[in-house]
């Protein structure tokens, strides 16, 4: 990214999962892709949302909330070289973070007067930590 023409205003480290625990079973590994987002129940859609919100609230997020119009790039770094659609990962990754955001409080709206942007990036393959990053910098006409 060039840091000429984009000021990174917030960066977050994403998982690509979350636990949801079970009261007579093994938790659940609920891996936020879209297969899963198609199929699951909607209670445990939303079990897994609250988790992720949960997760991104534990992060250091601005004080304010940010203003005017934003780029969000979504970088995936999986665990294995196994062959994936990023959009398929990232695509249900935004949509629980930027919901996150949005309840709280760090974003007004994630619709296209705030994120006018959003691009999906392959990382690398980091085995001892996969996860997503979120990178939001301020949106420049001609970008």
């Amino acid at each position: 990214m060039d840091s000429e023409t984009n000021s990174e205003l917030m960066k977050i480290r994403l998982p690509l999962y979350v636990e949801i625990p079970k009261k007579t079973k093994k938790n659940e590994r609920f891996y936020l892709n879209q297969n899963k987002f198609r199929n699951c129940h909607h209670f445990t859609m939303n079990k897994a949302k609250q988790l992720y919100k949960n997760i991104i609230a534990s992060k250091f997020l601005p004080d304010e909330p940010l203003e005017g119009q934003l780029v969000f790039t979504y970088t995936l770094y999986p665990k294995s070289k196994r062959r994936m659609d990023l959009t398929n990962s990232l695509s249900a990754i935004q949509k629980f973070a930027d919901d996150a955001l949005v309840d709280l409080g760090v974003i007004p709206d994630d619709d296209y007067k705030t994120v006018s942007k959003v691009v999906y990036e392959f990382g690398c393959i980091d085995k001892e930590d996969p996860r997503a990053e979120l990178i939001v910098t301020p949106f420049k006409e001609g970008f």
